[in-house]
């Protein structure tokens, strides 16, 4: 594998398992435990080579953590705890703060709040129900296994308000799809500020629930 691939490749297995460049072993074991149990053959929610494809991206990423570690220059305790004395530029290192993707499937009454919501609306030609919900810091991405119709989609979402305010609504969101199958609608950007106060982007994948 050449570099340029081996790039690729470290970046599409951290990219499924939702972790920052630089985690850890910890960090990409709970990653993988977290999206293993969440997209697992027996819940319904993935299939088998979805998942074959999670625990090939935690071994390929932990194999090269500890090739990395254990090429990485001892350090003293010294070294370690306390920059040198009038080291300024050290003085001013503060660790990276890692934030991991975390995957919620949605309670059954949030999907009965959901499923009311769009039974009170009009006909369109398919209406969808998110499976679960993928956040990354203020990033959010809704799951749902359901596929796009060509014409008019209509979806009900729980909505997460990163604003401070504890808020349990429930929203649809109707929309147009020139054509069927799997895809992602992404939130217009003043639906976002009205629905989604302070996340950062909203999506919603449809057909695709191995993300």
């Amino acid at each position: 594998m050449t570099p340029v691939e081996k790039a690729h490749a470290v970046a599409k297995a951290q990219e499924l398992l939702g972790v920052a460049t630089h985690a850890s072993e910890v960090e990409l074991r709970s990653a993988w435990k977290k999206l293993a149990f969440a997209m697992h053959p027996d819940r319904g929610t993935g299939t088998s080579h979805e998942l074959a494809n999670i625990n090939a991206a935690y071994n390929f990423l932990r194999t090269r953590s500890r090739q990395v570690n254990s090429n990485a220059a001892p350090t003293t305790s010294a070294t370690a705890e306390q920059p040198a004395r009038g080291d300024e530029a050290a003085k001013r290192v503060h660790p990276r703060r890692v934030v991991s993707a975390r995957i919620t499937p949605l309670t059954e009454l949030a999907a009965a709040r959901c499923r009311k919501a769009l039974n009170d609306a009009g006909e369109t030609h398919a209406d969808h129900v998110p499976e679960a919900i993928r956040r990354q810091g203020r990033g959010i991405e809704y799951i749902v296994i359901s596929r796009l119709a060509k014409g008019v989609n209509r979806i009900a979402l729980p909505i997460c308000d990163y604003s401070g305010k504890h808020r349990s609504d429930t929203r649809t969101i109707t929309f147009s799809a020139s054509g069927s199958g799997a895809g992602t609608f992404k939130i217009p950007e003043h639906l976002r500020r009205d629905l989604f106060p302070g996340a950062r982007d909203v999506c919603i994948h449809f057909g695709k629930p191995g993300i």
